[in-house]
């Protein structure tokens, strides 16, 4: 595995474990973790992001520094693959919606104010899980082992969220969240495949965490087909025919 991506896992998880590990530690529950730790709340989700740009400017050789980085966030190859972060969102939604994976909370109307932080904190962690851990892994790994361990690399980063009460989904189910983003990541993977940029992954992450904000995830017996859907999403717009198609 590149140092780099050693690095950033090292940076990632130790603000975690920090910003969200502590106050596990000292008791709190998410809530109190939002009212009156949101000052730790917010630099432990940023984490990921300023572990990559610190990367970026400390391995000016091999990244290119942070000009590198702002290079590659507005790089995009086909202006058209925007149109694919809608279209994803809808079908990933709407299917786990048909297969009553995911429901509407009881009273979603007090989830709605996380909803941006959702969106800025979680989709500017694209920055590294896309540009140092999967681009990374994939120089040594096919496609879908590339993506199916950034995802289970970003889960462990949640681990410390997910033992505190409250949070949206409970410890106990903590194999289904990873798998939950294991999904996740193919339709990002999908879209860098149709020439997406760093940056429409940012949104489609972001916007992805912030309409799951009032949501509740059932963990029945299909809610494994949800990530495979996202899979078969991914190995389809991948695919040769579709690549001389649109």
């Amino acid at each position: 595995m590149k140092r780099s991506i050693k690095q950033f896992l090292l940076l990632s998880y130790l603000s975690s474990i920090l910003c969200f590990g502590l106050p596990l530690y000292l008791g709190w529950d998410f809530r109190q973790m939002l009212s009156v730790g949101w000052p730790l709340f917010i630099l432990g989700g940023l984490g990921p992001a300023l572990a990559a740009a610190l990367l970026f400017f400390l391995r000016r050789e091999e990244l290119g520094g942070l000009p590198g980085l702002l290079d590659r966030v507005r790089r995009c190859d086909n202006p058209r693959s925007w149109l694919l972060v809608p279209v994803f969102l809808v079908l990933h939604f709407g299917l786990a919606a048909l297969l009553g994976v995911v429901r509407l909370h009881d009273s979603p109307a007090q989830y709605l104010g996380y909803a941006p932080l959702a969106f800025f904190l979680f989709g500017s962690q694209e920055l590294g899980w896309c540009l140092i851990v999967q681009d990374g892994l994939e120089e040594i790994l096919p496609l879908w082992k590339a993506t199916a361990a950034t995802g289970l690399f970003a889960s462990l980063w949640f681990l410390p969220l997910l033992m505190m009460e409250g949070f949206l989904v409970p410890p106990d189910h903590f194999l289904h969240f990873a798998v939950y983003l294991v999904g996740l990541r193919f339709l990002l993977s999908a879209l860098r495949r149709k020439g997406a940029g760093v940056l429409a992954c940012c949104v489609f992450s972001g916007v992805f965490f912030a309409l799951a904000v009032p949501l509740s995830l059932y963990m029945g017996g299909l809610f494994f087909a949800v990530p495979v859907l996202d899979a078969a999403i991914c190995f389809l717009y991948s695919s040769r025919l579709v690549k001389e198609n649109l």
